[in-house]
């Protein structure tokens, strides 16, 4: 593959020598989103005489995605990067060739930190120079108006996934797949020794060509299983702004779909992976295209039978049963 264009516009000043952290945002198309999220940046507690940047890749935007990160430049260590390949792992890849901290902290770019986010992460390192990964809490943020069996049912499976809820408790614990003990690509810090080992599948993640999930969850699953050590950080908080559009059934199947789509790829590229980790493939994804649609259009009654009498959470586990069923199915078919 030929390598991608790497025009940067570093307003920070520093040279390229190592710094203590980067913090990284990937982003494509949200500007204001973006401007939330540096925001909380600016208003973070920054210990004096840190060496750190906030790289921000634009992942080929076509709104004013630039003049955002750059009109921070005054407030931030702002180093802006485009990486015109489309698609999230490719930007996230992009970060891998870009980041000079000591430890790299990734956060999406519709997040907002708290205030003590960095020093929380900055103290974890220091207690803990034997690991390589960290993870603190994502809190969903409802924004209105949402729906009341949303704001019912958004605390609990299966919609806590969609909404990206992780909290594993207010004391650190070491992390691990076992137990989904693990943290979302939302919140999360590595060092970045450590990561250079495991890059980003190209072929997931949201992208314009497929719909896909999991690009960090498949990355984290082969970082550890080289062996490295891992700890929750209570105290990393951030916010996780859930926009009304997204708290709909269409939302909640389209990212199911996206599931089973995932399933149904790493099923045909690899013999194990984060979906599989006892090397068996996942039950749901083992059929051909026609009796994964079948499957669909049976769960999918149950979804309509379901909602109709009022048990909407039940409702919604057979929503998403449809969904992963139809995505895999899609994807078979057009490998086939």
């Amino acid at each position: 593959m030929e390598r991608v264009s790497r025009e940067h516009e570093d307003a920070s000043g520093l040279a390229a020598e190592q710094l203590d952290v980067t913090v990284c945002v990937c982003t494509r198309n949200r500007a204001p989103e973006l401007a939330t999220l540096l925001g909380s940046f600016a208003r973070m507690d920054v210990p004096a005489g840190l060496a750190w940047e906030v790289l921000v890749v634009d992942n080929g935007s076509t709104d004013n995605t630039r003049e955002t990160a750059m009109g921070f430049a005054d407030r931030l260590p702002i180093r802006y990067v485009v990486e015109p390949q489309a698609g999230v792992a490719n930007a996230r890849n992009r970060v891998f060739d870009e980041t000079r901290g000591v430890y790299t902290c990734w956060v999406d770019d519709d997040v907002e930190v708290s205030p003590d986010w960095l020093t929380a992460y900055l103290d974890a390192f220091k207690r803990h120079p034997e690991a390589s990964l960290f993870g603190g809490v994502v809190e969903p943020l409802l924004e209105p108006p949402t729906p009341a069996w949303f704001a019912r049912l958004a605390p609990l499976w299966p919609l806590a996934d969609v909404v990206a809820r992780r909290d594993l408790g207010p004391v650190e614990i070491p992390l691990s797949f076992e137990g989904d003990r693990m943290p979302f690509g939302a919140n999360m810090a590595i060092r970045t020794a450590a990561q250079k080992a495991v890059r980003f599948d190209n072929n997931l993640g949201p992208s314009p060509n497929f719909r896909r999930t999991g690009e960090e969850t498949e990355m984290l699953f082969h970082l550890m299983n080289t062996g490295i050590i891992g700890w929750w950080v209570p105290g990393a908080r951030v916010r996780h702004h859930i926009v009304s559009k997204r708290q709909s059934r269409q939302y909640v199947f389209n990212y199911y779909y996206a599931i089973g789509e995932t399933m149904a790829y790493l099923d045909s590229v690899k013999s194990v992976h984060y979906m599989n980790r006892d090397g068996k493939t996942p039950s749901l994804v083992r059929a051909g295209p026609a009796v994964l649609n079948l499957t669909a259009a049976v769960q999918w009654l149950l979804f309509v039978g379901f909602t109709a009498i009022g048990l909407t959470r039940r409702g919604l586990y057979h929503l998403r049963r449809q969904a992963i069923a139809r995505g895999a199915a899609k994807f078979k078919a057009q490998a086939a």
